[in-house]
C-alpha cells in the first residue's frame, strides 16, 4: 500500500537524519573532553565547540563522560 510504504520511508530518512545529529553532537562532546584536558575553562570550551555552559556542566556531574 502506497501509504505504508511512503511512512517506511519517511521513518528511514528520519532516522538518518537523528543518526546524523547524535554523530555531530557526540563529536562535540569528544572536542570538549580534549579541550578541558588542555585546561580550558567551560566557557571557552563552550564557545569553541557551540555546546551551552549547561551541556558541559552535564558532562562535569558525569551524565556524560568526560
Amino acid at each position: 500500500d502506497k501509504g505504508f510504504q511512503d511512512g517506511i520511508e519517511k521513518g528511514i530518512i528520519e532516522g538518518k537524519a537523528e543518526g546524523k545529529a547524535e554523530g555531530i553532537l557526540e563529536g562535540k562532546f569528544e572536542t570538549a573532553k580534549n579541550l578541558k584536558s588542555m585546561g580550558l575553562s567551560l566557557e571557552q570550551i563552550a564557545m569553541a565547540t557551540g555546546l551551552t555552559v549547561d551541556d558541559l556542566s552535564q558532562l562535569n556531574e558525569g551524565k556524560q563522560s568526560w
